[in-house]
């Protein structure tokens, strides 16, 4: 797709410009949803600016793929986390198998799913 940064960029400097009456069509439409406004967090950003490249005022996404990249960090020996580091690996495998809510919203908006375990046996220092 790209052979180095250089090429990414050039291709980022040819894009067209996101909608800006589309994005302001979207910020409406939240308005009006039957959810407390910001309930959604980022989402309702992200789907602001989905919205701007769609030009049609709702989001709207082709091709879509989600990654999820899970390691292991050090300080949950600390108490910071309520799972233990080796909890991670079961739930990668639950990604992989397709029992985790994160399949069921991939496959209601037809995305694909990447899941890259990363060295879960060995987390990282504290």
């Amino acid at each position: 797709m790209f052979n180095d940064l250089q090429d990414f960029a050039q291709k980022l400097a040819v894009l067209p410009k996101a909608d800006v009456e589309a994005r302001e069509r979207a910020r409406v439409r939240q308005a009006q949803l039957t959810k407390p406004p910001g309930s959604l967090g980022r989402l309702e950003e992200l789907a602001v600016f989905l919205a701007g490249w769609s030009e049609s005022g709702q989001p709207c996404v082709d091709n879509a793929k989600t990654a999820i990249f899970a390691g292991n960090h050090g300080v949950t020996a600390q108490g910071v986390s309520p799972y233990p580091s080796e909890v991670t690996a079961q739930m990668v495998a639950n990604f992989e198998n397709g029992g985790a809510a994160i399949n069921a919203i991939t496959a209601a908006v037809g995305a694909e799913l990447d899941v890259f375990g990363l060295r879960l046996e060995s987390p990282t220092g504290d």
